[in-house]
């Protein structure tokens, strides 16, 4: 709910650039409650005659992951670039989350690791796998995860792509900050147009998504953005000559 309450601000707000996800623990995201799933599950299973008591703890488990997913699927297509810095554990949604995000650091603590564990527990991470297929660039390292169920460090998570790098713990929060704030120092609009087209033509077939892109370039070279931009590149030029 606070995730989701995030992204609806960062939109709306015209002085937020970009986003950082962060946790104020230990862990990262350790991904949904196993208490609440468990009340749900035992509700589905007890034995009444009254229909609408069986199927009520299948509401509720669809109404956890629809919203879980809905978020994930919020910040993916925010026109605000999110940027998850993780130290400690991201595991299962939390993994996802960091998926999601467009950019992501961990730090190289011994604590910090990801994971999609679903399998070990008897049900498939299949929602993380949504973000986790879209993130990281081989289909097998992404599957290795999946089927195993095994845990990755944040050298690994660096090497397979999920995550952008990984850095001394020390140095996570200035790194994040100074890539958030070369973000937010460019045109919002330009930044949130780009983010969503890019999302946008990765699901299309390659002469689509050139159509589309092409059309977009040539908007954008029409923009003021663009000509203030390009004024300003040629002005800085002169003067240092």
């Amino acid at each position: 709910i606070e995730l989701r309450r995030a992204v609806l601000e960062a939109q709306s707000n015209p002085n937020i650039g970009a986003v950082i996800v962060q946790a104020q623990g230990p862990a990262f995201c350790s991904g949904h409650d196993l208490r609440e799933i468990r009340r749900y599950q035992q509700r589905e299973g007890e034995e009444s005659d009254d229909a609408a008591a069986l199927t009520e703890g299948r509401d509720k488990l669809s109404d956890l992951f629809g919203l879980c997913s809905d978020v994930m699927a919020s910040v993916a297509t925010s026109p605000v670039p999110f940027i998850a810095k993780v130290d400690g554990i991201a595991s299962a949604a939390g993994c996802q989350l960091v998926a999601s995000c467009d950019l992501a650091y961990a730090s190289l603590d011994s604590s910090t690791r990801f994971a999609t564990p679903g399998v070990n527990l008897g049900f498939f991470c299949s929602t993380p796998a949504v973000a986790l297929g879209r993130s990281v660039p081989s289909r097998k390292h992404a599957m290795e995860m999946l089927l195993t169920g095994e845990p990755i460090s944040a050298e690994r998570a660096e090497r397979i792509g999920l995550i952008n790098e990984a850095v001394p713990r020390e140095d996570l929060e200035s790194m994040v900050d100074r890539v958030a704030e070369t973000i937010a120092s460019k045109k919002r609009s330009v930044v949130g147009r780009g983010k969503q087209l890019f999302v946008r033509q990765m699901e299309e077939p390659l002469d689509r998504a050139y159509e589309m892109t092409s059309w977009s370039m040539v908007q954008c070279a029409l923009s003021e953005e663009c000509r203030n931009g390009i004024d300003s590149f040629f002005n800085e030029k002169e003067l240092r000559r």
